[in-house]
């Protein structure tokens, strides 16, 4: 292969590299910056899986008690 296709190929595939790097690193400081501002955390979601939670912790609760007292 002459130089000048192999040297524009390789100036290409650098190009390539370089903007793939640049866009990770801006993904990246805006993950950062979401948790520096503490908004990584979807609330929502989060308060419904904790209500869930609560609520078969609850149940759980329940029926262990009502276990205890019939084999007591």
């Amino acid at each position: 292969m002459p130089p000048i296709i192999v040297l524009a190929a390789g100036a290409f595939a650098a190009g390539a590299i370089v903007h793939r790097l640049i866009k990770e690193v801006r993904r990246i400081n805006v993950e950062l910056d979401r948790v520096k501002t503490g908004r990584a955390i979807d609330t929502v979601s989060q308060d419904r899986v904790s209500e869930e939670t609560i609520r078969n912790l609850g149940k759980l609760c329940a029926d262990h008690h009502v276990m205890a007292r019939t084999n007591a």
